[in-house]
């Protein structure tokens, strides 16, 4: 297990980028007590969720409802803490390895009322193939994927939370996003915000333009913005067929999607 003590909390984050994949460890930064499975995975949330904020919201109470689907180990959640207190948040997450440590780090830093759900959010409730993949991808499979690491885990209809207004709706579920807000088209008028992490294959567009326009004709301003390395004509991925490409299970592109009313 990592240690990390005298260093600035930018020193601390640049080591967790650069140590090993998958070898856990525990780190005190941005005064949070963490444990992690992966480093790396650990520092990029780090970054992302706190430094550069793109996952933050402007609420209007200071008693926010938020569902966080795909909390991984909490980084999300212990940074909406931060800024509101006193919020009501359900996290979501699905890998069975990674919740002991999610409900670890919510224990000792003082989010003990945080509801966790150890299920994948989805579009019904029931049995899933998932590939654990043992830090921040881990995803629901299509039965024709290959995986050495597949398990059947629980599922749950995110519609069932949804019976309240719901102040926020943070996303980041390895590619399960399209169907979920699909099947999300009936209860819409009670989410106020989302911001959506979406995974693409480059052949498979039109299931992000979908998600686009539900958000769209449910009443969302909309905005799309990178999210990993910049492509255009110049920058192409390779059309490499998926059968051959890790088994299907490396997406050629994200975007950062942000929704509010």
């Amino acid at each position: 297990m990592k240690l990390f003590f005298g260093k600035s909390d930018e020193s601390k984050l640049e080591m967790l980028r650069n140590l090993p994949r998958f070898t856990p460890g525990k780190v005190k930064i941005y005064n949070w007590k963490l444990k992690y499975l992966d480093a790396p995975s650990l520092g990029s949330s780090i970054d992302v969720l706190v430094c550069k904020k793109w996952n933050d919201f402007m609420s209007d109470n200071n008693k926010p409802v938020i569902l966080d689907c795909g909390a991984n180990v909490g980084v999300s959640v212990l940074n909406y803490k931060k800024q509101y207190p006193n919020a009501k948040i359900i996290a979501f997450e699905a890998d069975p390895n990674i919740v002991p440590v999610l409900h670890t780090n919510l224990d000792k830093n003082n989010a003990k009322d945080v509801q966790v759900i150890n299920s994948a959010v989805w579009i019904k409730n029931e049995m899933v193939d998932f590939f654990c993949e043992g830090a921040d991808g881990g995803r629901i499979l299509d039965s024709a994927v290959p995986s050495n690491s597949r398990y059947k885990i629980n599922a749950v209809d995110i519609c069932e939370y949804i019976n309240q207004p719901i102040d926020l709706i943070k996303m980041d579920i390895e590619g399960a996003e399209y169907d979920v807000v699909h099947h999300m088209l009936g209860k819409m008028s009670l989410v106020k915000n989302m911001v959506i992490e979406c995974h693409m294959y480059i052949d498979e567009m039109s299931k992000f333009a979908l998600l686009l326009s539900d958000l769209a004709e449910s009443g969302f301003f909309v905005s799309v913005n990178t999210y990993g390395k910049w492509i255009d004509l110049l920058h192409k991925t390779s059309n490499v067929d998926k059968a051959s490409k890790n088994g299907g299970l490396q997406f050629d592109q994200y975007a950062l999607v942000a929704a509010w009313r």
